[in-house]
């Protein structure tokens, strides 16, 4: 289907659908609940459009400009991360692997202070800092050991 209003091209939820090579389902959901994808209501029938679509499924697994009540989950100005992100800090800044799963236990049992924003967990900087300096002193007191 044809706007002609401005002349973009229009999907039905099949056709996005297709698409996309999700459900019908997926793409409703993604209208309706998790507001990430614009859709356009005529005749009581769902319209995309392609432009739309395709912006959508660039950003579906973007983190980094996941939102929550039309404002970004993981703002660096506010110094809010996402775990992923604190998690890219340490593995570089430790120059080593840092496990994923180790900041999610972290937050679970208490030792590292984040909160829920949505279904995401937000990190803030001065908790990951205060994380990270832990980590250092924890390897260069393990260097002391055995020295």
């Amino acid at each position: 289907m044809t706007n002609n209003d401005d002349s973009e091209e229009l999907l039905s939820l099949a056709q996005a659908a297709k698409y996309a090579h999700v459900t019908r389902q997926a793409i409703f959901v993604a209208i309706k609940y998790r507001g990430g994808l614009n859709g356009i209501r005529k005749n009581n029938k769902w319209y995309i459009r392609r432009k739309d679509l395709d912006e959508y499924r660039t950003n579906k697994f973007n983190r980094d400009l996941r939102k929550h009540n039309g404002e970004y989950v993981f703002d660096m100005d506010k110094g809010h991360f996402s775990v992923h992100q604190v998690c890219k800090v340490l593995s570089s800044s430790l120059k080593r692997p840092y496990a994923l799963q180790h900041l999610y236990y972290l937050i679970r049992t208490g030792q590292l202070k984040a909160f829920k924003t949505g279904y995401a967990w937000v990190i803030k900087k001065e908790d990951a800092v205060e994380l990270l300096q832990k980590e250092l002193d924890a390897e260069e007191n393990k260097i002391r050991r055995f020295m």
